[in-house]
This record gives structure tokens, C-alpha cells and sequence, in this order.
């Protein structure tokens, strides 16, 4: 395994991404996984709707969903 440190997410591709991403299946909470080969392409692995967050801090998990309630009550 090559853990190739130099690797890492183009933000822009990204956003991108997700955007055409949610706009095609009609999500707006779900987990990606992505893998960056060495070449620096980006791999889309695994989608997980409404994904597990346990990891996250409590209060930035909640600040990030009343985020995401006034983004949806906005449109």
C-alpha cells in the first residue's frame, strides 16, 4: 500500500462534484467515501445516505444541520 502524503482533495473538483451529485439524486445529507489515486484522480467509492456522524463534535454536527434546515427553508 502506498500512503502518498502528497495526495489530497482538489476543493474545487469537489464542490463540483457534489453539487451535480445533489442535484441528480435529490440529496442533501449523505457521507462519500473517495480514494485519490497517485495520479490524483478522485474516486467516488462508496455513498451513504445519511451516513454515521458519530465522530463529529456534537455542537459543530449541530450547528451544521441548522445550517442545512435554513439553506432548505430557504429555497
Amino acid at each position: 500500500m502506498n500512503s502518498n502524503k502528497s495526495s489530497s482533495i482538489d476543493e474545487r473538483y469537489l464542490s463540483e462534484f457534489i453539487s451535480a451529485f445533489c442535484a441528480e439524486f435529490n440529496l442533501m445529507l449523505f457521507g462519500l467515501d473517495i480514494v485519490i489515486s497517485e495520479s490524483g484522480k478522485h474516486h467516488i467509492i462508496d455513498c451513504n445516505y445519511f451516513s454515521s456522524y458519530t465522530e463529529f463534535d456534537e455542537d459543530l454536527l449541530a450547528t451544521k444541520f441548522e445550517e442545512l434546515i435554513e439553506f432548505i427553508e430557504t429555497k
